[in-house]
């Protein structure tokens, strides 16, 4: 399968990369110059800017499916246009070219802000989505929903992957006492194979055109649930930080 890449400087894009590049033709696209990167010198490259509908449009020529990991958390202006139009472009690119895989990632807040993280256990990602007034939850739910429109208008498969707190496996700040362990963490490799199996999930398993996962951890509160993406998409997380619940536990 040919894939087009969006954001690709982000922290996970290593990760997405190594999981797809084995069985998969990857066509790589940022908006900063990748083509001095050695990390990309296997890969087709382009210097795409996903605000810019005629750039993300032609970048997708020739594609099977395309992944959206572009991400503005910060800035009030880019935060918008690149979380929420960058979708907009997106889907337009993907309803042009008739492409029908299209991986959709975003935060956890998407789904599930304060206002469900303070009071309850075992959330699924199909619940009501209360995203809160936060600049980069609200941003990435408005894309979400473009997305969603887009894709039940014009029969076109969305995969949205939700997922916060990326874990490597020994970062110095990995929390090592429960009460200090983010609800919803995953290693970055585990997240990476997330991508992976969204890309090659038979589409007869998707229960419509649009579904959402939770991609996170075995952890022992289980505050969010897993359970969807294990049984749909195939995906078992493999680092479920049981080192550090062991360690906490002793002490």
């Amino acid at each position: 399968m040919k894939i087009l890449i969006l954001g690709a400087k982000g922290m996970l894009t290593p990760y997405v990369i190594k999981a797809l590049e084995k069985d998969h033709e990857l066509r790589i696209t940022d908006v900063s110059d990748l083509s001095g990167d050695d990390q990309y010198k296997k890969h087709e490259v382009l210097q795409v800017d996903i605000t810019n509908l005629n750039q993300v449009t032609e970048a997708a020529k020739g594609v099977d499916a395309i992944i959206n990991l572009a991400v503005v958390r910060h800035d009030l202006q880019l935060a918008f246009d690149v979380n929420s139009i960058g979708c907009f472009n997106m889907m337009v690119a993907a309803k042009t070219h008739n492409i029908k895989r299209v991986i959709n990632t975003g935060p956890h807040w998407v789904a599930s802000a304060q206002s469900y993280e303070k009071f309850d256990f075992d959330i699924t990602p199909d619940i009501p989505h209360h995203p809160g007034t936060g600049l980069y939850a609200i941003s990435k739910s408005a894309g979400q929903e473009i997305c969603r429109i887009f894709a039940e208008n014009h029969n076109i498969n969305l995969i949205n992957l939700l997922f916060n707190h990326l874990r490597a496996p020994f970062e110095p700040r990995m929390a090592v006492r429960p009460e200090h362990f983010w609800p919803f963490s995953v290693a970055k490799k585990d997240a990476g194979m997330s991508l992976l199996a969204a890309i090659e999930v038979d589409i007869k398993k998707l229960s419509t055109t649009c579904e959402t996962f939770f991609i996170s951890a075995d952890v022992p509160h289980n505050q969010y649930s897993n359970v969807k993406a294990k049984e749909v998409l195939g995906w078992q997380p493999t680092n479920n930080f049981e080192k550090h619940w062991r360690q906490s536990a002793k002490k």
